[in-house]
């Protein structure tokens, strides 16, 4: 009796471009303030849109209590694999932003 042995086969990994597009519309979110935190295996990034603060009172509230609202518009999860690629597209795209203005 012969036992046949089964090759898993790995595949191979492949390069390609990720190409964002507008099929699926979604309301486009501002943010002025990001918060972030991490865990053993995800970061996460929370997106705040802090309002002005608009009157005496508030600014008062503010100035006793040291502490702001900050509405979240969105919190985005991301494994920590990716941290690094973000902060180099981030990086890449600023450095392009920044040589535009010069």
């Amino acid at each position: 009796m012969s036992i046949s042995k089964k090759k898993t086969l790995i595949p191979k990994p492949v390069e390609v471009q990720v190409m964002p597009t507008k099929e699926i519309v979604s309301d486009r979110i501002y943010s002025n303030y990001i918060q972030v935190s991490h865990s053993l295996y995800d970061s996460t990034l929370t997106f705040c849109d802090i309002p002005p603060a608009d009157s005496e009172q508030i600014n008062a509230d503010i100035l006793k209590s040291k502490k702001m609202n900050a509405p979240i518009q969105v919190e985005v999860v991301i494994p920590n694999s990716l941290v690094e690629h973000l902060i180099k597209a981030l990086t890449e795209s600023y450095e392009k932003h920044k040589a535009k203005l010069k």
